[in-house]
């Protein structure tokens, strides 16, 4: 499962030090505080948890794999051919629709 973090900026220019998550520890130095480890150096390091930001007053988020794989009914009236470049236009523009959120990566519990 993963964690969101909600009205929290992306750090700018990829850059730690303006991001709400670091702290600096007395004996540690800069420390991230959403992974609780070190910060080598002000750059964004590879592990961050901060992956995207939703733009202001995005839409509801579903599951385009979900959609893909919906049997969209042919309506009544409509030829098979008219169906068909339907059903393509529709699957067109959901492949060319942002990725806002990406998905995570399987990972193993063991």
């Amino acid at each position: 499962m993963s964690e969101c973090v909600v009205r929290m900026e992306m750090p700018q220019d990829g850059v730690c030090d303006g991001c709400g998550a670091k702290f600096v520890d007395s004996l540690a130095g800069p420390v991230c505080a959403i992974e609780k480890k070190f910060l080598g150096s002000s750059r964004r390091p590879s592990w961050c948890p901060i992956i995207c930001f939703l733009p202001e007053g995005h839409g509801r988020l579903v599951d385009v794999a979900v959609l893909k794989n919906k049997n969209m009914r042919k309506p009544r009236g409509v030829s098979s051919y008219d169906y068909g470049a339907m059903a393509t236009v529709f699957m067109d523009m959901i492949n060319d629709t942002p990725t806002i959120v990406p998905a995570e990566e399987e990972r193993s519990e063991t």
